[in-house]
């Protein structure tokens, strides 16, 4: 394949891809803090405070639902066009979505429209998330040198707790510097208004970054799919619902530590909310660290053994998570977030290199994006309800944690299978090395996986 363009440095593209989905994931789970800690009293305040957090959990239900069609919209703009083009699209509408959070009245101003304006606006933010990690890894990958992939796009992943972080210190900052009245009145709309300062930065960086080759040559090539997803359907449909479920475990876990555990920590068990958020930040830490440890990893040990750790671990810390929160010692409570955040860093740190060697160029963007935000529908999209459902009906933690349980056998699946549903997707998958057990070669050819 003819060079078309200099390849940019691995700091360049670690700061273009991190910035971006850092900043989407800060403005996506600001929602997220919020309707665990006061969105149920600002917009729900009708009814009782376990339902009303339910309703306000359904806003990461939108989210999640509108992120497939993100995905197949800006999937479809990315391949055909370019994926630089679509990462400013989704970065600009995510800017627009999360002013709007921030801005709107509450329920004693305008009564019912207050959560449906809610609503349309989280509507917007899961549209535009539903374009961007998929892009900002992509372009990542398609620009990383051979053996470099899962080091290099764990950086764009690890924007997810480094966003959830940033959210979580905006949010404890607001709530020890005000009162509690005045946090629930305007200090939690803080973190919104900042989030949409920091999308200009997000779009300054993104614009020192080149179209990747694989891209460029697409474009001149014959090959190139007028629908990418009309192809995707055909001839990856298997490959699309194994990568779907190879999130499953994932998603649950982490609403599971993160919005559910916050929840029931601070209503049933009787920690306040600062030192819950304290436990979270610690939570993301360990998430970051571990993402990036395990994408380096997966680049010398192969993605699934990697992985399969992940599962393995989720598997048996999952109840040990939920009666150390339950102890009413904030340290234990602190042990129990950091040994959930390794454990889910671990399934999601090489999953983003999976995904990109089980598609082809030109159904690239479209596959990873719609593979990572079905996965998102089904583990991440109403698990905060059903567990908080669950734990209505039992008054027990421990149908959250069979749910989490049984997600990981279901991932663990889902990736043993994967390399036998995409054995033939570019006659590449072993040569770059990850999708198989053998970690990949520093020699191999760079054209290994380009389609």
């Amino acid at each position: 394949m003819t060079t078309s363009v200099k390849r940019p440095s691995n700091r360049t593209l670690i700061a273009s891809s991190l910035t971006g989905t850092t900043i989407e994931y800060f403005d996506f789970f600001a929602y997220a803090t919020a309707a665990s800690l006061v969105f149920n009293k600002v917009f729900f305040p009708d009814h009782d405070p376990l339902v009303g957090t339910i309703l306000a959990f359904g806003g990461i239900a939108v989210g999640f639902v509108a992120r497939p069609f993100g995905a197949a919209l800006f999937g479809h703009f990315g391949d055909r066009v370019g994926r630089k083009s679509a990462l400013f699209v989704t970065l600009s509408i995510m800017g627009i979505g999360t002013c709007g959070i921030g801005l709107v009245p509450s329920y004693d101003q305008i009564g019912i429209w207050a959560p449906i304006l809610l609503m349309v606006l989280r509507l917007l933010q899961g549209l535009a998330l539903g374009g961007e990690w998929g892009g900002a890894v992509l372009i990542t990958h398609e620009h990383a040198k051979p053996g470099k992939e899962g080091a290099l796009t764990s950086f764009p992943s690890s924007g997810m707790p480094l966003g959830l972080m940033l959210s979580t210190l905006c949010f404890l900052g607001m709530s020890a510097m005000i009162s509690d009245s005045a946090f629930e009145s305007w200090g939690w709309r803080v973190p919104f208004i900042i989030g949409v300062a920091l999308v200009g930065v997000g779009l300054f960086i993104r614009s020192r970054i080149p179209e990747t080759d694989d891209m460029i040559e697409l474009k001149k090539s014959d090959d190139h799919a007028k629908m990418p997803l009309a192809v995707l359907f055909r001839t990856r449909m298997a490959s699309l619902l194994l990568c779907a479920f190879a999130f499953l475990a994932q998603g649950f876990y982490f609403y599971a530590a993160y919005s559910f555990g916050v929840a029931y920590g601070t209503e049933s068990v009787g920690y306040s909310y600062n030192s819950l958020l304290v436990s979270t930040l610690l939570f993301s830490f360990m998430y970051l660290v571990s993402i990036l440890f395990s994408g380096w990893l997966s680049d010398r040990l192969g993605r699934k053994r990697v992985m399969y750790f992940g599962f393995a671990a989720t598997f048996v810390t999952v109840i040990p998570f939920f009666a150390m929160l339950s102890s009413g010692s904030l340290s234990v409570a602190v042990l129990a977030f950091v040994m959930a955040g390794i454990s889910n860093g671990f399934m999601y740190g090489p999953y983003a290199a999976l995904l990109c060697e089980a598609f082809e160029a030109k159904v690239r963007y479209t596959g990873i994006s719609l593979g990572l935000t079905i996965g998102g529908v089904l583990g991440s999209a109403f698990s905060p309800m059903l567990f908080t459902e669950s734990f209505r009906m039992t008054n027990s933690w421990m149908p959250a944690a069979a749910f989490v349980m049984v997600s990981a056998i279901i991932s663990a699946g889902a990736v043993a299978a994967l390399k036998k549903a995409n054995g033939s997707a570019s006659g590449a998958l072993g040569s770059r090395g990850s999708l198989g057990e053998q970690p990949p070669s520093a020699d191999a050819p760079a054209t290994a996986m380009r389609s």
